[in-house]
């Protein structure tokens, strides 16, 4: 009552267009998605994308927590509410009165957090409900809120089956819904090319060969594997005296990382190159001579099939979701183990570039079939708030 009072006739007159549709809506609650980047973002816009093509679907409505960066082109039948600029609070505020006049037939959460929203707007709007899970942030969740939210999902969504696996393996008292639904690759945008000129100038990369990381640098990097590549790169340069590691991505966490590159003395052989705008991410792909990945928290690894998309021999992780990124396709290696590092990096470094067979099954079309039945599976058997079940509209 009080956010309804707070926000009042503005944000009634806000949602007063969403209710004029004839066929389904969905809900879509994302962290971030449209005006955000890194892998979750990543893989809510092409859920939305998805979501908005299908034919029974009207309107697909998106609060937006975070935006960091510009919306760019929003599909068709897609309605951004931005709520970047006033927080959490007004952020459930939004979603609550978007619920009251008319609701949805579906909700769906990009990020475990958001269960506990998603959970109360189905519960509005008599709909089912979905979430999506991706790496280590639900391999050992324990909010109260949050698990109790996520017990009542009608539909989680595992974006590989390691994650599944771990989920399950806390959740061993309760059987759920699942559809492993692991992320995709754009192989019109992320395709092989020769190394750009300007970034080999810009980063002073001319007669170099060059192992490439891309991932957002946030607080619990460790996770990402830098440092089990900086702390091998003495012994990697002393096999390969033109190698140079470049680590392209930003974050919170950035200076940190770069006063420990400096503290191994590797400032001129280690390259942070800080935020890659998306017009320039492939390029940033095909300067590199490898693409490495040694990460223990990678749900699947959207960079891992970006990589391999644009030709680039890829090492991943073997004990998170990268290994399943590569499978078939590429290396991967024990992150705690340099000896299995070393001996992927040389095979690698004598691979031929290319775009390994195999990789359409992460391509949109794939992407599209699959997420499509898990909104069949939520549109169906949708409930009132009695409980009374309510037939299919088309």
């Amino acid at each position: 009552r009080i956010l309804g009072r707070a926000h009042g006739g503005a944000m009634r007159r806000r949602f007063a267009g969403t209710c004029n549709v004839s066929g389904r809506r969905i809900l879509a609650l994302t962290t971030d998605s449209f005006g955000g980047h890194g892998g979750i973002a990543t893989y809510a816009r092409d859920t939305i994308r998805a979501m908005a093509a299908r034919d029974d679907v009207d309107e697909v409505l998106v609060p937006l927590l975070l935006r960091p960066d510009p919306l760019g082109e929003l599909p068709p039948k897609v309605r951004i509410v931005d709520c970047s600029k006033s927080g959490k609070v007004d952020y459930v505020g939004r979603v609550t009165l978007a619920t009251l006049p008319r609701g949805f037939d579906a909700v769906w959460a990009s990020h475990v957090q958001l269960a506990p929203v998603a959970l109360a707007a189905a519960r509005r709007s008599g709909a089912r409900f979905g979430v999506s899970l991706h790496g280590s942030e639900v391999w050992q969740y324990g909010r109260c809120v949050t698990e109790w939210a996520m017990k009542r999902a009608d539909l989680l969504m595992p974006v590989s089956q390691v994650t599944m696996d771990r989920f399950r393996a806390l959740r061993s008292e309760r059987e759920q819904a699942y559809a492993i639904l692991p992320g995709a690759v754009d192989l019109a945008a992320f395709r092989p090319g020769p190394k750009p000129p300007e970034l080999i100038e810009r980063y002073g990369l001319e007669g170099r060969r060059v192992a490439l990381t891309v991932a957002r640098i946030a607080p619990d990097f460790e996770k990402k594997g830098f440092m089990r590549m900086v702390a091998l790169m003495p012994s990697l340069i002393e096999r390969w005296p033109d190698l140079v590691y470049v680590i392209a991505g930003s974050g919170a966490a950035q200076p940190i990382l770069e006063q420990l590159i400096r503290s191994h003395g590797l400032g001129d052989r280690v390259i942070v190159t800080g935020y890659i705008p998306p017009a320039e991410l492939a390029d940033h792909y095909r300067m590199a001579d490898l693409f490495i990945l040694p990460s223990t928290g990678e749900g699947l690894g959207i960079v891992l099939l970006e990589a391999q998309a644009c030709g680039v021999p890829t090492i991943a992780s073997k004990i998170d979701g990268g290994a399943e990124a590569v499978a078939g396709m590429g290396w991967t290696v024990d992150p705690f183990d340099p000896a299995s590092i070393e001996q992927a990096i040389a095979e690698v470094l004598d691979a031929p570039m290319g775009r390994p067979a195999g990789l359409e099954r992460f391509g949109r079309v794939a992407f599209d079939e699959r997420m499509n039945a898990a909104v069949d599976r939520l549109f169906a058997g949708r409930t009132t708030k009695t409980g009374k079940a309510l037939e299919n509209k088309r």
